[in-house]
């Protein structure tokens, strides 16, 4: 019996030893997540939509207008703050996508009529059509993670039921769909 109370009292400060730890370690701020304050990276007028950043981190491709009535440009801009440079003018250009290798933004270019799914360039600024939309509805995309000449879409026209679409769209020469 003589042996019991050493041992209780033991695991007592053995406990007590644990839960400080515990709780101290949960109050610790983890060392690779570092909360800052939010700052402004765009300084120009009119709206701005749809910001996409870059793999890593760098560069950002959003849609911007200069006012409710004009059409929007797809823009290009350093993470940093710099003055964006205008990749695809009064394209009403819209959900802007980086490719797996980050040298072309995929885009949906909402103008009058159907709309386009297209491809520009960010060190030339060549554009290339990929897909025109059928009928009217919305159309969503993505590249393949693996393989920049790979994007799968959806298309989904609206007022009808089930009316989406899953597919491929594969560029092996020129862009064509496949079914998924």
């Amino acid at each position: 019996l003589r042996w019991h109370w050493p041992a209780l009292a033991a695991g007592v400060v053995l406990l007590a030893a644990a839960a400080y730890w515990l709780l101290e370690r949960r109050d610790a701020p983890v060392p690779w997540l570092q909360v800052q304050e939010p700052r402004r990276i765009t300084f120009a007028t009119g709206s701005e939509t749809g910001a996409r950043i870059n793999a890593g981190g760098d560069w950002l491709v959003y849609s911007r207008a200069q006012d409710a009535g004009s059409r929007s440009d797809l823009v290009l801009q350093s993470a940093y703050g710099t003055r964006y440079r205008a990749l695809a003018a009064a394209e009403q250009a819209a959900r802007p996508a980086w490719s797996t290798n980050g040298r072309r933004i995929a885009y949906v270019r909402e103008d009058d009529g159907p709309c386009e799914l297209r491809i520009v360039g960010i060190d030339d600024g060549a554009r290339e059509r990929i897909f025109r939309c059928k009928g009217e509805g919305q159309l969503f995309f993505d590249w393949n993670p693996v393989d920049a000449d790979t994007m799968v879409y959806a298309a989904l026209d609206s007022g009808q039921a089930g009316g989406s679409r899953l597919a491929l769209l594969v560029n092996d020469g020129g862009w064509r769909s496949r079914a998924l």
